[in-house]
């Protein structure tokens, strides 16, 4: 894939600020990184955290993602779904099924943004907001370009396992929920997985794809990222979809060489593909 260098990294400086996002009386907290002062009609990408993450990311790989791409011409917005980070709520009433009506409120309040060009939007999501990511571009056709990093595709079989693997508590309304190491995660979460498919609603997505997953991520199995490199590239062959499998990445690329190479290539591809 060529990239523009011209365009990459081309502005020595950007604006930051916190930002609020309403869906019903939850207020999601959020950040926007904005290429610089002026109000141009800039592409924009929105970032979508993972299980137990928020909106800086482990190793703080979305605030340094985040602020690549507005160094590069592409205003981009990350923020907390309701109970995670600095958000409203409480991480335990956290399902796939609210994080993808957060998801939805964010990409509306981004599409009406006074700076940006509505018809070049990208989202990432890294982990579960991986499979959030493919939810939303699955029933979105303003989404014009997709990347996953990490993503789950099959959110039962991942999850399920988890009332195994940790404790199970009861409240004093006999709900039970799980410690997963210091997170409650309440039972409408596992119950409704059956009902997430994101596999089945990514089919419907029609524009380019990014697929990047390490070889050595212990959390997501690498086979996930197939399962959705399989569904995208039945839509029209393999020239709107790209896949890596990256020697020696964990599942958030834990490295400061392959984190930087990470932020680079995502960089690269919303170039390409909003640009």
């Amino acid at each position: 894939m060529k990239t523009n260098m011209a365009q990459k990294y081309k502005y020595s400086s950007i604006e930051e600020w916190p930002i609020q996002i309403y869906r019903g009386g939850v207020r999601l907290i959020g950040m926007m990184h904005h290429p610089d002062e002026s109000h141009g009609n800039y592409p924009a990408v929105m970032l979508l955290h993972g299980f137990t993450g928020h909106k800086s990311e482990s190793h703080f790989l979305f605030t340094r993602l985040a602020r690549a791409l507005a160094s590069s011409g592409v205003l981009a917005l990350r923020f907390d779904f309701a109970g995670s980070g600095d958000s409203d709520g409480n991480f335990r009433d956290m399902t796939i099924e609210s994080e993808l009506d957060d998801a939805r409120a964010a990409f509306a309040y981004l599409s009406d943004h006074h700076c940006i060009d509505r018809d070049r939007i990208g989202v990432l999501g890294l982990s579960l907001g991986g499979c959030v990511a493919s939810l939303l571009a699955g029933e979105t056709e303003t989404i014009k370009s997709l990347a996953l990093i990490s993503a789950i595709a099959h959110p039962k079989q991942i999850f399920s396992r988890y009332t195994d693997m940790f404790p199970k508590m009861v409240d004093k309304d006999g709900r039970w929920y799980i410690d997963r190491n210091g997170f409650p995660v309440g039972d409408t979460f596992f119950h409704n997985l059956s009902r997430m498919k994101p596999l089945d609603k990514i089919a419907g997505y029609k524009n380019p794809a990014l697929i990047i997953h390490g070889k050595d991520d212990l959390v997501v199995p690498v086979t996930e990222a197939q399962a959705y490199a399989d569904v995208l590239t039945a839509r029209n062959g393999d020239s709107l979809t790209e896949v890596e499998f990256v020697d020696g990445a964990d599942h958030v690329f834990a490295s400061m060489r392959l984190s930087a190479e990470l932020i680079d290539r995502i960089v690269d591809w919303f170039l390409d593909t909003l640009l």
